[in-house]
């Protein structure tokens, strides 16, 4: 049989279109399942939506100043996890306002 395809991408993602294969920003090269752990946070409000698209655009920028790929760590979670880091930084992750990422080199 012939593969599916693939819905096209949305203009503006919302709770109820988010492709966890399509790229968060166009031609970016980072996905919604890397930002919701495979789909299993995915957010259910617009401003988290819009502060994960914010982060992707600045990391990608990051990605392509670098010349090299971005290995995602954590990035949205809505559980707030105690840290050595302090609460602060998990809080930004449980509205998508922050991204935990490492880079070869």
């Amino acid at each position: 049989p012939l593969p599916l395809a693939l819905p096209t991408r949305p203009e503006i993602w919302t709770p109820s279109n988010l492709q966890l294969h399509a790229a968060i920003v166009p031609q970016g090269s980072f996905t919604w399942a890397e930002a919701t752990r495979g789909g299993i946070h995915l957010p259910s409000n617009q401003s988290t939506i819009d502060a994960i698209v914010r982060v992707a655009e600045q990391v990608q920028a990051i990605r392509d100043r670098l010349g090299r790929p971005l290995h995602i760590v954590r990035w949205y979670s809505p559980t707030q996890v105690e840290g050595r880091a302090g609460n602060i930084v998990y809080e930004q992750h449980s509205i998508g306002h922050a991204i935990a990422f490492y880079s070869e080199g």
